[in-house]
């Protein structure tokens, strides 16, 4: 079964997040195939769960000093800080049409085993999906976190391969830095690492792409094929971005957390 392979390059948040929106509402359809995207996030934001809030997660304070922009996503799962220094990676799949289960747990278990092959394949030995956290664990600290969509016959699984990190950043920006990290740590960096620090050497992003096609292409039983973005899909996706801009979705559970609130009271 051959899927197409996208490697958008760096791109802002928002784009990102509008570009696999787009691509999941097109292969929802039918339109588009099944789909794997390669990018990286620059200049840095921190990408929240669709059903958080904000002034629960995140230093606002800190973002608007800095200049860094939140971006709620479509995706359920937990808050995130990204950079340059990561590669992230969106599966966008059309159940009807691939041998992904149905079921979002057994979902995660075969799409994430692909990013557990890739990483023995660049070195690590003691790397696993970790279900409760719904993570992949390097020598017992998360390496890649990871959120999903199921909407009808689509899922969509997004994640982030750290090379390196920003472990400062990180601190300054998110409210609870330790959140979903193995261990219960004190310190961000006791439950979370990346490859640099495994590894003990530099990684370069073309390697890392390298492994993650050929361990998606096993896990997965497929084979990828390089491909670009379609213009209806451009065209989506441009269509999209004003949203993720606005502060009326970033802001979604907030406000729908306070209109609660009133009415009770």
């Amino acid at each position: 079964m051959v899927w197409r392979l996208l490697d958008v390059g760096i791109v802002d948040g928002p784009t990102g997040t509008s570009i696999f929106e787009a691509v999941g509402i097109k292969c929802s359809r039918g339109v588009s195939p099944n789909t794997i995207i390669f990018w990286r996030v620059n200049p840095p934001c921190v990408y929240l769960g669709y059903h958080q809030l904000v002034e629960k997660e995140v230093n606002l304070e800190n973002c608007e000093k800095l200049g860094i922009k939140v971006v709620r996503r479509i995706l359920g799962g937990g808050c995130v800080y990204c950079d340059k220094n990561q590669l992230l990676y969106s599966i966008i799949v059309n159940t009807r049409r691939s041998n992904i289960p149905c079921r979002m747990e057994n979902a995660y278990k075969k799409i994430l085993g692909g990013v557990v092959l890739a990483l023995k394949k660049l070195g690590l030995e003691e790397v696993y999906y970790e279900e409760k956290l719904n993570a992949v664990v390097a020598n017992g600290k998360k390496i890649s976190g990871n959120a999903g969509l199921l909407d009808s016959n689509l899922i969509i699984v997004n994640g982030s391969f750290l090379l390196d990190f920003d472990y400062k950043s990180m601190s300054k920006l998110l409210l609870n830095p330790t959140k979903n990290l193995p261990g219960n740590p004190k310190k961000p960096e006791d439950g979370l690492t990346h490859l640099k620090r495994e590894l003990n050497r530099e990684v370069n992003f073309q390697e890392v792409k390298k492994a993650l096609k050929e361990g998606f292409e096993e896990a997965l039983n497929i084979k990828l094929r390089k491909g670009s973005l379609t213009n209806s899909e451009l065209y989506l996706a441009s269509k999209l971005k004003p949203k993720y801009l606005s502060r009326e979705w970033i802001f979604l559970m907030d406000l729908k957390h306070k209109n609660m609130v009133k009415k009770k009271a």
